[in-house]
């Protein structure tokens, strides 16, 4: 599962004051927040995996594309998301990513070129990114600001 993305939100003014009156209000809207950003998080990966790569990697199932979910780890004013993939074999994601010695009968007979769909989504997403408008955008919406 991808990790490590941190997203900072400063609210100061009414803003601030509106969710401290309104707790139950805000710690929804705090969740719904981390959710959008996992939303985008895993599109942004899924996008990054096919034909949305820069360079189209050779998409043959698409299982990978496919396999990216996300879950709600812990709601409230902590909430967390966790961002990933669902196949079965851990070590292929990393393949892509990084790309790959081809070996056949133990030998090297090539190399398979990464192709990064992490590091782009989260870059994308992640601290100074997409991620923070979405997340100040969902807050500020579902709290009526």
């Amino acid at each position: 599962m991808a990790g490590g993305l941190s997203i900072k939100v400063t609210l100061g003014g009414m803003a601030k004051a509106i969710l401290l009156a309104q707790p139950e209000k805000m710690n929804e809207a705090i969740t719904k927040g981390v959710e959008n950003v996992a939303l985008l998080l895993r599109d942004r990966m899924t996008q990054y995996s096919g034909m949305g790569h820069p360079e189209h990697p050779n998409v043959i199932t698409g299982n990978l594309r496919k396999s990216f979910v996300y879950e709600m780890m812990e709601t409230g004013v902590h909430a967390k998301a966790k961002v990933g993939s669902t196949i079965q074999n851990p070590t292929y994601p990393i393949f892509v990513e990084y790309g790959h010695n081809i070996v056949r009968g133990g030998n090297v007979v090539g190399y398979a070129r990464p192709y990064p769909f992490v590091r782009p989504a989260v870059d994308d997403v992640g601290v100074g990114g997409e991620g923070e408008k979405v997340f100040t955008n969902t807050v500020k919406n579902y709290m009526g600001i």
